[in-house]
């Protein structure tokens, strides 16, 4: 990962942090390079709640930064682990945020809206996760405590549904998973869909299994039974079922779930407006969840852009972006997306016979200002806070938040 093009990167530096010569990405290469180099160093990574999508398109919310290690490693060569130690002194707010973030559904990634889970069985979680992930090398778990995840989790629960929840990176950036196909394929098993959010999972899952998934932790928060077969920060402090192997970690210590959402969510890691791009905290970024969601809802269902000349074809749909909204360049749609307004008789009847009319009476400056910003690629949600006005049938002016 090339550090000098990640957003929060420079952002921290430019926050009054001092520059180390050395700084990395996790235990990639580049962190290894500069955990090794004998010098000072500081390794960065996704903070708990990384961002709306997997990958750079939507805007990152936070990262951790550490002066030890990481925080999934197995022998505690970490800030966290460090503090976690000694006592957490628990902040009055932090019990209030506890509950809003189980409360909003909010996780690492958060393209989801909710969903009507009850169609779904009771029955128990295995959480896979991408091959190859640093943080089952050094969390303590290798491919086969996979396999040996499996079959305790059909021992263990004979007449429960096993339910397996891929990780994100398997459809964003097409990673491989640590279960077989023959484990996928067996018959007490049933993939969840790739867009249900782990909030919604852990309604009809209680029971968890985890390698060094992030989801262990949420599992803790919506007040599952966790197992876990790695060493992630919150493994070994009491709040877990503890099946990972030797070495074990240093715990000195039992912790409570607010200590540890303190520890991991507020003091370790550093969050960042994704308008003005200032240090905020962790209830202004659910803030921001709320408000995407919201639109998403509004924007849900089926657009045709058939209407649209061709570079609109390619620069409207961002706007009303969601994990439920598709796009189609025919009349085979629910709404339509149209281009200023044609004051004509036609025009109108044409529209009136759409559940849904958007149309986007932009400015020619504005037009080839966002032009310019996109052919950039500018990362995060730089163009996600440009307001204006939109206009349905029947007659509604409502404002919305544009999300690039």
């Amino acid at each position: 990962m090339n550090l000098d093009s990640h957003p929060l990167v420079s952002l921290f530096f430019k926050d009054g942090n001092l520059r180390h010569s050395n700084i990395g990405w996790g235990y990639r290469p580049s962190g290894l390079r500069a955990k090794l180099s004998g010098n000072k160093f500081l390794l960065f990574e996704d903070a708990p709640v990384r961002s709306l999508k997997p990958g750079d398109e939507g805007g990152i919310y936070g990262v951790t930064v550490d002066s030890r290690g990481a925080m999934f490693d197995a022998s505690g060569d970490s800030d966290l682990i460090e503090w976690l130690q000694g006592g957490v002194e628990v902040e009055p707010e932090t019990v209030n945020l506890l509950k809003r973030y189980k409360d909003l559904g909010v996780s690492k990634y958060n393209w989801s809206l909710a969903t009507d889970t009850r169609d779904f069985k009771e029955g128990v979680l295995l959480v896979d996760q991408t091959c190859g992930d640093v943080s089952l090398k050094y969390g303590g778990i290798s491919p086969a405590d996979f396999g040996r995840m499996f079959e305790d989790a059909l021992a263990e629960n004979p007449e429960s549904v096993i339910y397996v929840k891929t990780h994100p990176d398997h459809d964003f950036r097409e990673k491989q998973s640590c279960f077989s196909e023959g484990q996928l394929c067996h018959p007490r098993v049933k993939l969840l869909p790739a867009d249900l959010s782990p909030a919604d999972c852990f309604k009809f899952c209680s029971k968890v299994y985890v390698g060094t998934s992030l989801m262990g932790m949420e599992a803790l928060i919506h007040e599952c039974e966790v197992v876990s077969y790695g060493w992630n920060f919150y493994a070994g402090w009491g709040l877990t079922t503890d099946r990972g192997g030797e070495p074990f970690p240093p715990r000195s210590r039992q912790h409570s779930l607010l200590e540890l959402f303190q520890a991991a969510y507020l003091n370790y890691s550093h969050y960042y407006d994704s308008e003005t791009l200032v240090p905020c905290s962790l209830s202004e970024i659910m803030d921001h969840i709320c408000v995407q969601k919201t639109h998403w809802l509004e924007f849900q269902g089926s657009w045709s852009t058939h209407l649209l000349k061709r570079w609109h074809k390619h620069v409207l749909p961002k706007f009303i972006q969601g994990p439920r909204t598709t796009v189609v360049d025919s009349e085979n749609a629910e709404r339509i997306l149209v281009w200023e307004l044609r004051r004509s008789k036609a025009m109108w009847l044409k529209l009136s016979e759409w559940k849904m009319v958007l149309f986007v009476p932009m400015g020619l400056a504005l037009t080839f200002i966002y032009r310019f910003l996109s052919s950039l690629m500018i990362p995060g949600s730089t163009l996600m806070h440009v307001r204006h006005h939109v206009w349905r049938i029947p007659s509604m002016r409502v404002s919305f938040q544009w999300r690039n």
